[in-house]
């Protein structure tokens, strides 16, 4: 009987230990909010949607990429629309990955909800990042900006937008999960699997809207 308080006590003090540890040292994602700083970052209209990129469209092939359904949405700023503006994290989060090249430049945050679940945010057609992987952010973190004029006028005017993707789960491949989804949803079965329709999860998640 002794040998099991013992165990139980040892037990219970690493846990309260590793708990107690996790809680003061991870950001729950509680405040949500726009990526792009508009005139009110808790209201969905202030942002300019593209029509033809909205939440399980149908994307063209290009290159090697085949046909396959949108895994985000692409946004830009109603308030100002301004190229090169900054481009901040939806919620509290880590940042897990920083890849790709221009102007497939993206960066991927994941966040602990307040059920201790986990979900990703992918941010697309960025440019001059501004954290590091592994860095612990917030809703004000500058993380990065859309490009510029200049930059614009080497890649093309379409990628004057964020393309935000809000990921449920992440795919098998663990280390490729964020570039395979993205160009890999042949079904809206498979988009629905892996992503939240960011308009609507924001909506839902803004606290006074």
């Amino acid at each position: 009987m002794k040998a099991f308080i013992i165990i139980f006590t040892c037990c219970f003090i690493a846990y309260v230990i590793v708990f107690g540890f996790v809680s003061r040292n991870t950001s729950i994602a509680e405040a949500w909010k726009l990526p792009i700083q508009t005139n009110d970052r808790q209201n969905w209209s202030t942002v300019l949607k593209d029509p033809d990129a909205h939440f399980k469209a149908l994307r063209a092939e290009f290159g090697p990429v085949k046909l396959h359904y949108h895994t985000g949405v692409d946004i830009r700023n109603k308030s100002y629309d301004i190229p090169g503006e900054p481009v901040y994290p939806i919620a509290a989060g880590k940042v897990i990955a920083i890849e790709d090249s221009p102007p497939q430049r993206r960066i991927v945050v994941e966040h602990l909800l307040p059920n201790r679940e986990k979900i990703w945010s992918v941010y697309i057609h960025i440019i001059d990042e501004q954290v590091n992987v592994g860095d612990a952010i917030d809703t004000e973190t500058v993380m990065a900006r859309l490009m510029n004029i200049a930059e614009l006028e080497i890649y093309g005017q379409d990628y004057h937008h964020v393309h935000l993707e809000i990921m449920k789960k992440l795919p098998p491949y663990a280390a490729e999960f964020y570039q395979q989804k993205t160009f890999t949803c042949f079904t809206k079965h498979e988009v629905d699997e892996y992503y939240f329709d960011p308009e609507l999860f924001l909506k839902e998640h803004f606290q006074q809207k």
